[in-house]
């Protein structure tokens, strides 16, 4: 889990079937719910999630990277993140909807 802590928004490696804490603005598969002490964990998509954001985020269908930190934020330009649904933002995060 290459740097990922339990919560974090994680992406793909190079080798199939791990995955990191990506550098800012890469695209992602999900959060990291369960991480144990070998660096086995699962990986949720496709619900709700609730993330740190860094930046301003509009709620409604949108594409979101990483921010580096195990966050989102909005993806530099189209094609370029995850197509999410944003459900809602608040002061320091975001609940979103993977599709």
């Amino acid at each position: 889990m290459a740097g990922a802590e339990k919560g974090d928004i994680v992406g793909p490696t190079a080798n199939p079937g791990e995955v990191e804490r990506p550098a800012a603005g890469k695209p992602f598969v999900g959060e990291l719910v369960t991480l144990e002490r070998d660096g086995v964990g699962s990986v949720h998509r496709g619900e709700v999630t609730i993330a740190r954001r860094t930046g301003a985020i509009t709620p409604g269908f949108t594409e979101l990277a990483t921010d580096g930190t195990g966050g989102v934020q909005a993806a530099a330009s189209a094609g370029t993140g995850t197509r999410c649904h944003v459900i809602a933002t608040d002061a320091d995060s975001v609940a979103f909807y993977i599709l």
